[in-house]
């Protein structure tokens, strides 16, 4: 019988985690910080650095990427052009910069930028002391 009151009181619990993180969290478009924006994938390949970045709405010419060999900035603007009849607001528009420390040395005059159905993509080329190597093993008798 005790365990049947706990496993409601469980399920009330639950229940109530979700109304409340419904109604505070979800819904509730400043609670987003515009340091998340634009969500990004960071991927190592051999020979360079590929960053993927989310940004719906931009335009090339409103997007700015400049790097050093340690560091890569993206910063620009989106507009979804919801305007003052928007109900429900969860996609970010405004002003946004966001600024990666890199886990490698990349050639900061070697970037490229391209921007096709909302996904920005930065191929960066890693600098010759951050690439593998391959090493041949001398047999010795």
């Amino acid at each position: 019988m005790a365990g049947d009151h706990a496993a409601e009181v469980d399920r009330i619990r639950a229940d109530v985690d979700r109304v409340f993180a419904d109604a505070f969290f979800r819904s509730w478009p400043f609670t987003r910080s515009v340091a998340d924006f634009p969500p990004t994938d960071l991927v190592s390949e051999d020979d360079k650095l590929v960053l993927l970045a989310a940004v719906p709405g931009a335009r090339p010419e409103d997007i700015s990427v400049s790097a050093t060999t340690s560091t890569l900035a993206v910063s620009g603007q989106v507009s979804l052009g919801n305007g003052e009849s928007c109900i429900w607001k969860e996609c970010f528009s405004g002003t946004f910069r966001k600024i990666f420390r890199l886990p490698v040395p990349i050639e900061p005059d070697k970037i490229e930028a391209s921007l096709k159905d909302g996904i920005l993509r930065i191929t960066m080329v890693k600098a010759d002391e951050a690439r593998p190597r391959s090493v041949k093993i001398q047999v010795t008798a």
